[in-house]
């Protein structure tokens, strides 16, 4: 069995599935709530480069670099994206990260981050 293999997680607040080419269109929707490409601290794709971003991703994922993420929330509406990066699997070790999710969803992820000691 490879270190990174595709897998579903799911909580209360969120499930994260494996990123595809078909969530493209709930991710330029949650990319424009907010206009997030706008964000000085970091880079977001705009809804033109998305799928580009998508292509970005899943190559890192062949690469065997990255375990990339579409992030839903509990009604099951896309919120954004999410991934294990910088992947060590000599040492099985992986840096959650990357994480985009439309203005919305914000609250109730970062409200449910294990960091806020609540899920």
């Amino acid at each position: 069995m490879a270190f990174l293999e595709p897998i579903t997680l799911r909580g209360a607040h969120a499930r994260l599935e494996p990123l595809s080419h078909d969530h493209i269109d709930g991710l330029v929707e949650a990319v424009r709530d907010g206009e997030l490409w706008k964000l000085w601290y970091t880079a977001i794709p705009t809804a033109e480069n998305m799928k580009k971003e998508i292509d970005r991703r899943l190559g890192l994922f062949a690469a065997g670099t990255m375990l990339p993420f579409t992030v839903f929330d509990a009604e099951g509406k896309i919120a954004g994206m999410s991934t294990y990066m910088n992947v060590d699997a000599g040492n099985r070790r992986v840096e959650i990260g990357s994480r985009r999710t439309a203005r919305c969803a914000t609250p109730w992820f970062t409200a449910s981050s294990p960091a806020n000691g609540r899920r």
